[in-house]
């Protein structure tokens, strides 16, 4: 809909607003609203009259990682209130266990036969978006150094998961904070694809010391020195975004291919019983090169 400028005194102007979203939102004269400006777009919001948004998951099947995808994919779209309907309380388990470690400012607050409700209470504002995003670069480099210490039989695993799951809430709530917008960036669909690259890497940091601690394989030197050189990769990646500058990107192309190339190949042609952590190591190296691409974007 289109409205008309309208000159208030000699320097400022007004615009009116539709009554139906007025009146949708209890609005009136006084009453404070929030407005962002984003390129040639102005965005009202009427947030202390922000009416909760609400959804229904019948959940069916039991693994761990389906039902915390599905749940935590319903609070990054934005939703307040989430109603889970379950069978049994294996799946329960599950449910409460995203609750606590994947929703930032959410709780669990009622359960009632074979329904929870899930619920926002004191969410985080979108003005700690970036500050946020900050934090998850410097765990995965603390993820980094964990590792190094594992492989030298040094390491705190449940230390490490505990910042796996810190790392996965941080993810989520960035992600809602665009789906809600609460943060305005113009380019927020890189930073999007940026948190998954990002995320990913952790994740794969993780598995790489859980199969460290499940087999009990004693890394080779080599595969050592690959894991501290994909560690200067993403410590590139890291330098790239905290400075907002491109100078470091070139550097993370090259370093890449010979990790991958050089080392990674290398290693797998050896007769080793530590492959599998090869195998974990390079999947590291790859997405923290894949995320330079969404970083271009954030960076232009």
């Amino acid at each position: 809909m289109k409205r008309k400028l309208i000159l208030q005194g000699n320097n400022s102007y007004t615009v009116t607003l539709p009554i139906k979203w007025v009146k949708e939102y209890n609005l009136a004269p006084g009453a404070e609203i929030d407005v962002d400006v984003d390129d040639n777009r102005v965005i009202v919001q009427a947030e202390m009259q922000y009416k909760k948004s609400s959804i229904t998951l019948d959940m069916k099947g039991e693994t761990e990682s389906y039902l915390r995808t599905v749940i935590s994919n319903a609070y990054r779209i934005g939703y307040d209130i989430i109603e889970v309907k379950f069978e049994n309380n294996s799946q329960l388990k599950h449910i409460r266990a995203t609750v606590k470690n994947n929703l930032l400012g959410f709780d669990l607050l009622n359960e009632v036969k074979n329904t929870c409700m899930i619920e926002n209470i004191a969410e985080p504002s979108g003005d700690q978006f970036n500050a946020i995003f900050d934090k998850m670069f410097i765990m995965v480099s603390h993820l980094f150094s964990e590792t190094e210490k594992a492989f030298k039989k040094q390491s705190d695993y449940e230390h490490i998961q505990e910042i796996t799951n810190k790392l996965t809430e941080y993810d989520n709530f960035c992600r809602r904070a665009i789906s809600k917008k609460r943060f305005i960036e113009k380019n927020s669909q890189f930073y999007w694809l940026l948190f998954s690259y990002v995320l990913h890497v952790g994740r794969e940091i993780f598995i790489l010391n859980k199969t460290l601690k499940a087999k009990n394989i004693t890394a080779t030197k080599e595969t050592f020195e690959l894991l501290k050189k994909t560690a200067e990769l993403f410590s590139l990646l890291q330098k790239s975004y905290m400075k907002r500058s491109t100078k470091f990107l070139d550097s993370i192309h090259a370093l890449e291919k010979e990790i991958i190339y050089e080392y990674g190949y290398k290693a797998l042609n050896k007769n080793s019983k530590d492959h599998i952590l090869v195998h974990h190591i390079l999947s590291i190296a790859r997405n923290t090169y894949l995320a330079n691409s969404p970083l271009c974007g954030l960076l232009f």
